[in-house]
C-alpha cells in the first residue's frame, strides 16, 4: 500500500522508513500500515486491483453491444 505523511516536517522517518511530506511511500508491512492508518498525519491509499477476467469479460460484452 502507498502511505503518504502530511505534516509540517519536510519528513519524517518512522518505523524504518523516511517519508518525504507529500510522496507517496510503498509499505508492505501489515503492522506499519495498520499503525500509520490510525494517524492523522498520514493518509494511507488502498491498494487498486486489477479487474478479474469475469469483469474484463464483461466489460467487452457491454462494449459490443454498442
Amino acid at each position: 500500500m502507498k502511505i503518504t505523511y502530511a505534516g509540517d516536517a519536510q519528513e519524517v522517518k518512522t518505523q524504518g522508513i523516511t517519508f518525504p511530506k507529500d510522496k507517496a511511500v510503498d509499505v508492505d508491512d501489515e503492522q506499519i500500515i495498520a499503525r500509520l492508518s490510525n494517524n492523522k498525519y498520514f493518509k494511507v491509499e488502498e491498494a487498486k486491483k486489477a479487474p478479474t477476467a469475469k469483469k474484463a469479460k464483461e466489460t467487452k460484452q457491454v462494449k459490443n453491444e454498442d
